[in-house]
C-alpha cells in the first residue's frame, strides 16, 4: 500500500494533538518538522504518547516532495512565512491551518496568491459546537449566549466563539464591547493574553465572554432565551446540565475525519471544518478590534 505523505510543521501541544488523530493509522506517513526542537527531543515525545504512526524527522524543510496535506500549526507570527516555503519548494494538495490565522491584513490576501484558498481548511470549532448542541433551534429566538474561559485563554478562544455567534446570527459585523481589559502574560511563548469581558451584540441576541480565576481548563457556556441551559466544556467532553456528554471536537477528534475524506465531494460531516473563503471576514474583523489594546501592539496565537 503507498501511504500518504503528511507534513506537519510544529510539534507543540497541538501539533501533537492533530499527530495523535491518527493513531494506528499506518497509511500514512508524517514528515514532521519544528526548529526549536531537536530530532532527539521529537523522537522522545512521540515514543511517550506510542502512537504507532509512521514518521520521519525533519532537520530542514522538505524540497520536491508531494504531500496529501501539510499540517501548519507553527506560531502566527511566521506562519505565512512557513506556508510559502512549503507549497514554493513541493507539491501541496491541502493546507490545514491553526488559529489564529495572520497578524497582518495583508497576509490575508498574500495567501490567496500563493495557494488556492478552496483547499485551505482552519481549525475553528465554532460550527461544530452549533451543530453538536443543535443551536439551530434558537437562530430566530432572542437570546444571551454567557461563557466563561479560564484566564489566558481568551484571545486564543475568541475566534471559534464569535464564529459561533455568526452562525446564530448570519452577522459578520456585530457590535463589539470590550469592559475591564487588561494585558496578561500568556502561557503561549511570543504570545499576548487578556483578561476581562468581550461583549458580542446584534439586534435582540448577544454572547458576553468573561474570564474567571475559578475555572482551570474549562469553558462553562449559559444559553438563556425562554429557559436557561448550561454546558460545561471540559476536554475531552460537553457536558450536559442533565449529566448527558458528548466528545468535543478537538484536533485528535476532528484531523483525521477531515483528511480522510479529502476527496469527498458530499463530506458533509457534523466534524467537518471551515475553509479559507469561509472565515476569512472573521479573522479580519477580530484582527481589527483586537490588533492593539491600549496602545500596545497584540500578538494573538
Amino acid at each position: 500500500m503507498i501511504k500518504k505523505k503528511i507534513f506537519l510543521c510544529g510539534i507543540g501541544k497541538i501539533g501533537l494533538a492533530h499527530l495523535m488523530s491518527f493513531k494506528e493509522k499506518k497509511n500514512y506517513q508524517f514528515y514532521l518538522y519544528d526548529k526549536y526542537l531537536s530530532s532527539e527531543e521529537i523522537r522522545n515525545i512521540l515514543e511517550k504518547k506510542k502512537l504507532g504512526v509512521n514518521y520521519r524527522i525533519l532537520k530542514n524543510f522538505p524540497k520536491n516532495s508531494n504531500f496529501q496535506i501539510a499540517l501548519i500549526a507553527s506560531h502566527s507570527i511566521d506562519r505565512l512565512k512557513v506556508i510559502k516555503n512549503i507549497v514554493k519548494n513541493n507539491k501541496v494538495k491541502l493546507l490545514l491551518l491553526e488559529k489564529f490565522l495572520f497578524l497582518r491584513k495583508n497576509h490575508y490576501k498574500e495567501i490567496k496568491k500563493i495557494f488556492n484558498p478552496k483547499n485551505i481548511l482552519i481549525n475553528v470549532w465554532g460550527e461544530i459546537i452549533f451543530k453538536i448542541l443543535n443551536l439551530k433551534k434558537i437562530k430566530n429566538r432572542k437570546f444571551t449566549i454567557k461563557i466563561k474561559v479560564s484566564e489566558g485563554s481568551l484571545l486564543t478562544n475568541i475566534i471559534h466563539y464569535f464564529y459561533l455567534f455568526f452562525f446564530l446570527t448570519n452577522d459578520y459585523f456585530p457590535k463589539l464591547i470590550k469592559r475591564n481589559i487588561k494585558i496578561i502574560k500568556s502561557k503561549r511563548k511570543n504570545s499576548d493574553e487578556i483578561k476581562g469581558e468581550i461583549h458580542f451584540k446584534s439586534k435582540n441576541k448577544s454572547m458576553i465572554m468573561k474570564t474567571s480565576k475559578s475555572i482551570k481548563n474549562i469553558h462553562t457556556i449559559e444559553i438563556n432565551t425562554n429557559k436557561k441551559t448550561k454546558y460545561r466544556i471540559d476536554l475531552p467532553y460537553i457536558k450536559y446540565s442533565n449529566k448527558k456528554k458528548k466528545l468535543f471536537p478537538t484536533c485528535k477528534k476532528v484531523t483525521y475525519l477531515n483528511v480522510k475524506n479529502l476527496n469527498k465531494r458530499k463530506f458533509n460531516n457534523i466534524y467537518k471544518l471551515p475553509k479559507f473563503n469561509d472565515i476569512e471576514k472573521h479573522f479580519l474583523y477580530i484582527l481589527s478590534h483586537f490588533n492593539k489594546i491600549n496602545g500596545r501592539k497584540i500578538i494573538i496565537n
